[in-house]
């Protein structure tokens, strides 16, 4: 009698628990979903020269997985180039950038800073802070900037061609590149 009643009250709690699991996921997904953008800023309201790089590395590990759920949006972006603090205090977002193996990709942020073309920035900056980018990518990168540095439209599709895995969407990137003789030059042996 005691055994069955012991084996009840067991069964009980583990639906218990395996409810309570769900109910957190879910509380979570929702939370990322509809607060993401809510969470970023504060974690980044620490003002511009008290965030460390460690906060500002958490708070966009937070926000990139949120990302994959729900676009970015203008609040964000913003809130991503005062964080990165270019125009006052440089410094901070360089080194974050290349402690965290970008430095290749440097170049382009530091002439869309030059030129105050912050949705520039912003834009290169998105491309790398959502994705890992590959290696190979910084060889083209780095010929188009140099080559071609005013045709930012050929900059952004390279970087494209490099973030995007789905290979239907690299042959469209790839066609629409062959498109301009500046590819042909980029590619160049």
């Amino acid at each position: 009698m005691s055994v069955n009643v012991l084996r009840e009250v067991s069964g009980n709690k583990k639906t218990f628990f395996i409810l309570i699991a769900i109910f957190s996921l879910c509380a979570f997904i929702f939370t990322l979903v509809f607060f993401q953008e809510r969470i970023f800023v504060l974690l980044l309201e620490r003002g511009d020269r008290e965030l460390t790089l460690l906060q500002f590395q958490r708070a966009l590990y937070l926000y990139q997985q949120a990302s994959l759920l729900k676009p970015w949006n203008k609040e964000v972006k913003e809130r991503i180039d005062l964080a990165l603090n270019i125009q006052n205090d440089p410094y901070l977002g360089m080194e974050f950038f290349k402690r965290t193996g970008a430095s290749k990709i440097v170049f382009l942020l530091e002439k869309a800073k030059e030129e105050g073309n912050v949705e520039e920035l912003i834009k290169n900056a998105e491309l790398l802070l959502s994705s890992d980018m590959p290696g190979l990518a910084t060889i083209p990168l780095e010929k188009a900037s140099k080559i071609a540095p005013e045709r930012r439209d050929i900059l952004h599709l390279l970087v494209q061609l490099y973030h995007f895995t789905n290979p239907e969407k690299e042959k469209q990137l790839k066609e629409k590149l062959r498109e301009d003789p500046i590819y042909q030059i980029i590619f160049a042996n």
